[in-house]
């Protein structure tokens, strides 16, 4: 059997073109090993398991809700992408609190977070208002139809009474 080698052999224009042949199949690393360390384990099973809660995961303990990526980046860790050792045990909600979810964002509270967007958006309206004043007139002057629009536009004069009654009921429309 021949060697197995990493993908570092392959040249960028055969991965771009699809035509990648590989020699021999490069194993996935599995991250088991034959003991665990009982210090990684104990700390995640002391937790209780609450009867009758509401979160509907049977007996599973419940784990305090830690977001891995506040978990230090500096410690070797089994999956250092992930920030997860070997015989973690996985929280319930894991597909939330992983590194995968959407980034955590606390530096400041709610409140503040909400001053500061009315605060952008009453600048921006602000700004439009008083830019209203400034802005120049129409150098165009309004067309006039003498005949009224109905009939510039090719309107039949047996509809002449509808379009005026769809006009007055869309005019008590926009004023109320």
């Amino acid at each position: 059997m021949p060697a197995l080698r990493p993908l570092s052999h392959l040249s960028l224009g055969a991965v771009r073109s699809g035509c990648l042949r590989m020699r021999a199949v490069t194993p996935v690393r599995l991250y088991a090993t034959e003991s665990v360390p009982t210090e990684r384990v104990k700390e995640y099973t002391d937790f209780p398991s609450h009867d009758g809660d509401d979160r509907l995961a049977g007996d599973y303990p419940e784990f305090p809700v830690i977001f891995n990526q506040k978990r230090d980046p500096y410690v070797k860790y089994d999956d250092q992408q992930l920030r997860r050792n070997f015989g973690d045990p996985l929280h319930e909600d894991d597909d939330v609190l992983n590194m995968w979810s959407p980034d955590v964002h606390d530096y400041v509270s709610n409140g503040t977070a909400g001053r500061y967007i009315a605060t952008f958006f009453g600048i921006i309206a602000g700004a439009g208002y008083l830019l209203s004043f400034i802005a120049p007139e129409s150098p165009a002057v309004p067309r006039v139809y003498p005949s009224g629009l109905f009939t510039e536009l090719g309107g039949a004069s047996d509809f002449k009474q509808i379009y005026e009654v769809c006009c007055r009921i869309w005019n008590i429309f926009l004023r109320s």
